[in-house]
């Protein structure tokens, strides 16, 4: 038997843990595909645009070509989110 497999119900997983802790705020964990694109797909759910995955990856990188200075910007996290 598996490591995993021998783990009892009762342990609560990390994924459990993350589960437990997004509802606790209001949130939820969705699974989104594996594909090389996960992140975009996220981003896509994020802003209520479930499976426009492929055009949010354009806009984006459209945005990242049109805006170089902005993206080779060695604290670009502060732009994005000025309050961090």
């Amino acid at each position: 038997m598996s490591k995993r497999g021998s783990i009892t119900s009762s342990v609560e997983t990390d994924v459990d843990k993350m589960k437990r802790k997004a509802l606790e705020i209001g949130l939820e964990i969705f699974d989104v595909p594996q594909n090389g694109s996960c992140m975009f797909a996220a981003l896509a759910h994020q802003l209520g645009r479930t499976g426009e995955a492929d055009l949010v990856r354009a806009e984006i990188t459209t945005f990242m070509r049109n805006q170089p200075s902005m993206v080779m910007h060695t604290n670009y996290i502060t732009i994005i989110l000025p309050d961090v």
